[in-house]
């Protein structure tokens, strides 16, 4: 009988291959790629509310500076790269998911701290 208060345990998958360099390979391109998307993508959002920001008013452009901030986009980016490539190459979607919660706990506690001093 089995204990219900025990957690289940994955199966164990004998064909599974161990991690590579490969592996290892993927997941910093997946990574990599997820930084160039936010960085491509931030300058875009960034002229873009530069140019709003002159017309709303300084609350207003407070929220859109920060909303075209990497904290934002990094994980939008990496969002949609995860989703594309999660079932195709898994190791390559860990490394976009990981770049969008590295920016956004770097560049969010970054605003978080500018904010609060």
């Amino acid at each position: 009988m089995t204990n219900p208060y025990e957690s289940p345990k994955s199966p164990f998958r004998p064909n599974e291959p161990p991690l590579t360099a490969r592996t290892v390979g993927t997941f910093l391109a997946g990574f990599a790629v997820a930084m160039m998307l936010t960085v491509g993508a931030t300058v875009i959002s960034l002229a873009c509310a530069s140019a709003l920001a002159t017309a709303l008013p300084k609350s207003l452009a407070g929220i859109v500076f920060f909303m075209g901030s990497p904290a934002v986009i990094g994980p939008l980016c990496s969002d949609i790269l995860w989703r594309v490539t999660r079932h195709s190459n898994r190791p390559y979607a860990m490394g976009a998911i990981t770049f969008g919660v590295a920016a956004f706990l770097l560049f969010g506690g970054c605003f978080m701290a500018i904010t609060i001093l």
